[in-house]
């Protein structure tokens, strides 16, 4: 994750944090799959947000870990964004149901986006 993240901090020149809180251990499944959900997230952000800034946030405790990948943007209505005929949306949160866990979006034009995978630590 740091080294694609630096990929994109690098192409961009986009300033990109990462945090990581608390301990992880989670199947090879589900990191793969937050791998991938981020990944796409990092794309849309990268083709369509001109966003200056991003973080993305590792977080776990006791029942669930959780993915955060945040951006100071343009931001999106997500209504809109998931109905146009992109696949990128839909295969995160297919990702995310895979593994039992569920995609959160919370976004408005002018506000950036804020990218949430919660998934339950087995």
């Amino acid at each position: 994750m740091i080294t694609r993240l630096s990929a994109v901090e690098e192409r961009s020149g986009l300033t990109v944090n990462f945090t990581i809180d608390g301990s992880f251990d989670v199947s090879n499944q589900i990191g793969d799959c937050l791998y991938r959900i981020a990944q796409e997230s990092l794309n849309n952000t990268l083709k369509h947000s001109k966003a200056d800034n991003i973080t993305v946030s590792l977080v776990a405790n006791r029942e669930k870990t959780r993915l955060i990948i945040q951006d100071d943007g343009i931001g999106f209505i997500p209504e809109r964004v998931q109905n146009c005929g992109g696949y990128g949306i839909k295969c995160m949160k297919e990702r995310a149901e895979i593994i039992g866990g569920e995609l959160i979006i919370k976004s408005d034009l002018g506000e950036g986006a804020i990218i949430t995978i919660e998934v339950p630590n087995e």
